[in-house]
Order: C-alpha cells, then structure tokens, then sequence
C-alpha cells in the first residue's frame, strides 16, 4: 500500500495507515512523527545496557516499517546526540540493521550542535542567504 504524495487525502491516509507506530515505543521513550519524517527520542544515562534498549527499539521500529511495507532510507537515518555542557558525549554505538548510524548536526533542516547552541545554524544560514543575494 502507497499513499499519493500530493493528494487531498494524502496526508490523513499516511495519518491513519502510521497511527499505530507510536503504541511500538515504550512509555519512556518518544517518537515525534512529521510528515513522512519519523525521529525516535531517547533520554538515556551513559551506561551500556542503556544503549542496548536503545538499539532494540530501533530494531523493533525497523521491523515495524518492513511489516506494513515502508522504506526505510539508511543514507537517511541518522543519530543527533546532544549532552549537558560538563558532559562529554559518550561514544553511543546506535545501529540500524547492523550498520552504526552517523552522528550529524542536522534535524529537520535544523543544524544543531551537541550542546545546542546557535552558532551552526547562524553561520549556514549567514552562507545560505549570501548565497542567494550573490545570484
């Protein structure tokens, strides 16, 4: 099953065909859905059994999508880790079917950085507008 992109009733089908998705994850874990955007929110301490449980949601939440016959896009799965400021990030190992997923800044087109300061995204939205002044 496919949901038209572009149609009227697109976005309530895509509604309705994902509605059961967040009932996967637990209570203490988070999953936002946005548009066809899927991101999955851990708060976790820095020990190991920690990122076990978070790599066995994953898993489940990979199962689902293949279940119901979505796609999931692995060049697009990514992994945002973001600490305290006395907090060094610890090295997470988060896998998606095997593979260790890439820590990146970029989160809905947002750029962030592990503390969360602005700074990244002043600076690409500073080369983004020069940009497009100098066309």
């Amino acid at each position: 099953m496919s949901v038209l992109q572009g149609s009227v009733f697109g976005p309530f089908l895509f509604l309705v065909y994902i509605n059961d998705l967040p009932h996967l994850v637990k209570d203490v874990y988070r999953i936002v859905l946005f548009a066809d955007d899927t991101s999955l929110l851990f708060e976790i301490d820095r020990q190991q059994p920690a990122f076990d449980e978070v790599n066995s949601t994953i898993s489940e939440v990979v199962e689902w999508f293949g279940i119901n016959n979505f796609l999931l896009n692995e060049r697009k799965t990514q992994l945002v880790q973001i600490s305290l400021t006395n907090v060094k990030p610890v090295n997470a190992n988060v896998m998606v079917k095997n593979e260790i997923l890439n820590v990146v800044i970029l989160f809905l087109d947002l750029t962030l950085d592990a503390k969360l300061r602005w700074n990244s995204q002043f600076t690409r939205l500073a080369k983004k507008l020069s940009f497009e002044h100098m066309q």
